[in-house]
């Protein structure tokens, strides 16, 4: 019988540090990985961060889109989870 698990992901260096130790202790598991996030808004530090990017509230606007398709789990999720 196959394990099958379910971990939600928010782009964190410990979320990222958990599946990979997942992926060692369940080498033969099947995993789906929920990436969960907060809306760049919703955060002062994210805000700040696509603020700085942006001269004007256009910019502001396509560095909020750019950042929805940008995120770290996208690309975790292409490394293979650590090889698992």
């Amino acid at each position: 019988m196959t394990l099958r698990v379910v971990v939600g992901y928010d782009g964190s260096p410990a979320a990222a540090a958990a599946i990979d130790a997942g992926a060692l202790l369940f080498p033969g598991a099947h995993g789906w990985i929920t990436y969960l996030r907060v809306p760049p808004f919703a955060s002062e530090q994210v805000r700040k961060r696509l603020w700085a990017q942006a001269s004007n509230i256009d910019d502001l606007i396509a560095a909020e889109d750019r950042d929805n398709f940008d995120w770290p789990a996208d690309q975790y999720g292409r490394s293979g989870a650590g090889g698992a």
